[in-house]
């Protein structure tokens, strides 16, 4: 069986990791095993982990402010027809 790694969302707010339930469903509905990597700066240690998986989702999370890359706010949100999984 395959094995895909997910990356996990973060809540600045909280201080803490978690992970939505339909990204770990949708993996396993088609055959493989989820596994939430951890928020780990250990270059070997994830190295060894990603090693080991078949494929890797970058779950992403909230919008990252324009002001981080010097860019300002728009509304447009090209090729997503205003939805998101």
């Amino acid at each position: 069986m395959k094995i895909i790694g997910l990356t996990p969302l973060y809540n600045v707010a909280e201080n803490r990791l978690f992970m939505l339930r339909k990204y770990i469903e949708l993996i396993e509905k088609n055959g493989a095993y989820a596994v939430i990597l951890p928020f780990n700066s250990d270059r070997k240690f994830l190295e060894e982990i990603v090693d080991r998986l078949d494929g890797i989702v970058f779950t992403g999370g909230l919008d990252v402010a324009p002001s981080y890359y010097s860019e300002d706010k728009t509304i447009k949100q090209a090729g997503r027809g205003g939805s998101r999984l």
